[in-house]
């Protein structure tokens, strides 16, 4: 909690606290539903701030006036807003575990895919070089066939 949440907290009652927040969430996200809308479409999932998290995930998993974890029928009974934002929080709290992780899998993944690109150009290279000799060898087969045919002529 910040200190300006922790003094307003000690000045004012549970309700009043919750309802200064409320009404502060309330002008912040809901005074125009199509900008927090974008705002959840374009909200970066892959760079969330580790701190943010773990408070987030204390506060869905620990807070509840009945001292119970929020959880997904008790949303579900109070409106389809908080339903539906609880479940985005909560999906977005699983993705960023799951892509904690797995961090290093894909670390080691993009690791390889550099060495396969690495690889591929290299083969590339190889593989310019080879038709280069394929086409002297060819030039070569052609000439050794042209010398052998004067040569069987001049026996004849």
């Amino acid at each position: 909690m910040s200190p300006r949440e922790t003094q307003v907290k000690n000045t004012w009652s549970e309700d009043e606290f919750e309802g200064f927040f409320w009404e502060l969430g309330k002008r912040q996200l809901l005074s125009n539903a199509k900008v927090l809308l974008d705002k959840l479409k374009n909200f970066d999932k892959n760079n969330i701030d580790k701190k943010a998290v773990v408070r987030i995930q204390d506060y869905i998993l620990n807070h509840s006036k009945r001292g119970q974890k929020w959880s997904d029928s008790e949303m579900r009974l109070s409106n389809n807003a908080n339903y539906y934002l609880f479940l985005f929080v909560n999906s977005i709290l699983m993705y960023n575990e799951f892509y904690e992780k797995t961090k290093p899998l894909r670390e080691k993944y993009d690791e390889c895919m550099g060495i396969l690109s690495e690889k591929k150009k290299f083969l590339e290279l190889k593989m310019i070089e080879l038709d280069a000799v394929n086409k002297r060898l060819q030039e070569l087969q052609d000439l050794y066939d042209e010398k052998i045919a004067q040569m069987d002529q001049l026996k004849r």
